[in-house]
């Protein structure tokens, strides 16, 4: 890690750390702010989303390469939102998709979504799952199965007795990744 130190200090330079998972794994590589130069620009590529709150962020990129979408594409843009349901993985590679394509091209895309699940989105959120401990990835799939839209306690409590550890860190692990969502019951978006 001296060697990034050294011959990056007081550098501009772009870095991009793709594939990020752990904290540790980007302290390690990121190292201190003062290992760049002023002006450096760091991106961190990752799909477990509290990384970025755990590590000091100066913005982030919004997906349609844009703050906000023009006036023209507002309304489709709301479209798309609805459909990922807060699944930053899922807006960020529609987004990315879209941001080519004209009005009457989102208009097709998001009508064939609604039946068929984009195909990169299904392949990211299937790394995200092969990166889950068997314990986590097990609970996910009894989620799936058996407990979507039953109350967070009593799932719990399940969780609990059948895997012998403590179910709010699987659950923690889960959210983090984007594969559920709690709000006093366990949901589940469509895509997943």
């Amino acid at each position: 890690m001296n060697l990034i130190k050294e011959r990056l200090h007081r550098k501009n330079v772009l870095v991009v750390f793709d594939d990020m998972d752990e904290r540790e794994q980007l302290e390690a590589l990121m190292g201190e702010r003062c290992w760049f130069g002023d002006g450096s620009k760091i991106i961190v590529v990752t799909k477990n989303k509290h990384l970025l709150t755990e590590v000091e962020v100066d913005g982030i990129l919004h997906a349609f390469r844009e703050t906000r979408p023009s006036k023209d594409y507002e309304e489709l843009s709301e479209k798309v939102v609805d459909y990922c349901e807060g699944l930053p993985l899922a807006l960020k590679i529609l987004g990315f998709h879209l941001s080519t394509r004209d009005k009457a091209g989102w208009k097709i895309d998001i009508a064939h979504w609604r039946n068929i699940p984009h195909d990169d989105i299904q392949a990211k959120l299937r790394v995200s799952l092969d990166a889950l401990d068997v314990d986590a990835s097990e609970i996910f799939l009894d989620i799936a199965c058996f407990f979507v839209g039953k109350d967070k306690d009593y799932v719990a409590d399940i969780v609990a007795a059948r895997y012998g550890c403590h179910p709010e860190v699987a659950f923690r692990a889960l959210i983090g990744r984007s594969l559920i969502t709690i709000n006093n019951s366990l949901w589940m978006h469509d895509i997943v």
